[in-house]
């Protein structure tokens, strides 16, 4: 779901499921002509879950990467009484 509203948004998604040591890169994009690094997080409140620790393993695994990600988006997926909420948030951490 979250590749699709990416694609939607004009991102070329390059990756999925990167392991990089302990962290896992959910979708490695290119926005415009930027590489990004970006995680998914579901459920009820999941901005809540995603901690300075986890952004710090992250951002420890994008350093293994070749190249680089430039930068780290959260994409959420939150479900509603009616609908799913999707949003992305751009340089998250």
């Amino acid at each position: 779901m979250a590749a699709r509203f990416l694609a939607g948004k004009g991102c070329s998604i390059l990756a999925r499921n990167v392991r990089c040591g302990r962290g896992e890169i959910d979708l490695i994009i290119q926005d415009r002509g930027v590489v990004v690094a970006v995680v998914v997080q579901t459920g009820i409140d999941p901005v809540e879950h995603f901690t300075d620790q986890k952004i710090a393993t992250l951002r420890l695994a994008m350093s293994r990467l070749q190249p680089s990600p430039r930068r780290l988006d959260l994409v959420t997926i939150e479900p509603d009484a009616e609908r799913v909420i999707v949003q992305w948030y751009q340089n998250a951490g």
